[in-house]
C-alpha cells in the first residue's frame, strides 16, 4: 500500500511539473538593470491593468488583483496572478525566463496556490518588453471582436500597410498565412498569429463586398521603443 501511495504522489508530482509553463528570451549586450527597467517600461505602456514590484535583484512580479463580493458587497475572495520575470546575466547577455502562478485567497485567510498553464499570456508579456528592444512589424489591422460566417470584421487603420493593400474596415477576414482567425481567435486578438518582430509579408484572405479576395501586405517597421 506504502509502495503505491508513494507511485502516486511521484506520478502527482511529475504530472504537476508537466502542465507548467514557462518561456525563455535572452537580449544580447545587455545587463540586468536595462532589462528591469525595460519590464517597467513595457508595462507601463503596454499593460495599464497590470501591477508591478521587484522582488529582488533578479526577479520583478507582474500581478493583477481582482476581488469578488457576494449580493451585499461583502468580500468572498480574491484572485491574484503572478507573472514572474527572472533574470539571469550571461556574459554579456541576460536571459530572462517567464512563469506563472495563480492564488485565490479567501476571506477567512486561507488560499490556494497552484501553477497555471498559459503560454498566451506568457508571451504577450514577452512581446511587450521585446518591443522595447527589437523593432517591430505592423500591418493595421484590428479586430472587432465580431464573427461572421468563417470569418471575423475587422477594423483598417488609415494609411496602414492593409490598407494600401486594399483592405477595409468592414472586411471580414478569413485567414492570415493559411491560418484560420476564427480557429485561431484568441491568437488573432492577443496579436500572436503573425510574428511581430518579422518583417516579411503576410497573406490575407478576406471576404470584401461579398467577393473573397487574398491580399498580400508588406507590414511597415516600428523602432523599438529603447529603455532611456
Amino acid at each position: 500500500m506504502k509502495k503505491i501511495l508513494v507511485l502516486f504522489m511521484l506520478l502527482m508530482v511529475i504530472t504537476a511539473n508537466c502542465f507548467a509553463s514557462s518561456i525563455n528570451q535572452e537580449f544580447e549586450n545587455t545587463n540586468i538593470e536595462q532589462v528591469k527597467h525595460g519590464i517597467v517600461k513595457a508595462i507601463s505602456i503596454f499593460s495599464a491593468k497590470t501591477n508591478l514590484v521587484e522582488k529582488d535583484d533578479n526577479t520583478i512580479v507582474l500581478f493583477n488583483v481582482v476581488d469578488t463580493v457576494d449580493k451585499n458587497n461583502k468580500f468572498m475572495y480574491r484572485d491574484k496572478k503572478d507573472i514572474i520575470c527572472e533574470l539571469v546575466q550571461k556574459g554579456n547577455n541576460v536571459e530572462m525566463t517567464l512563469s506563472s502562478k495563480y492564488e485565490r485567497i479567501y476571506a477567512n485567510g486561507t488560499n490556494e496556490v497552484e501553477e497555471y498553464d498559459n503560454v498566451k499570456e506568457l508571451k504577450a508579456v514577452l512581446n511587450s518588453v521585446k518591443r522595447v528592444f527589437f523593432d517591430s512589424y505592423v500591418y493595421g489591422i484590428a479586430s472587432s471582436r465580431e464573427i461572421k460566417d468563417n470569418g471575423v470584421i475587422i477594423n483598417v487603420a488609415e494609411n496602414s500597410p492593409a490598407a494600401k493593400a486594399g483592405m477595409k474596415t468592414g472586411d471580414c477576414l478569413i485567414s492570415i498565412n493559411g491560418k484560420s482567425v476564427v480557429d485561431n481567435f484568441e491568437d488573432f486578438n492577443m496579436g500572436q498569429l503573425v510574428d511581430i518582430f518579422s518583417s516579411e509579408p503576410a497573406t490575407f484572405v478576406i471576404v470584401q463586398d461579398g467577393i473573397e479576395k487574398t491580399i498580400v501586405v508588406e507590414p511597415d517597421k516600428i523602432n523599438a521603443i529603447g529603455v532611456k
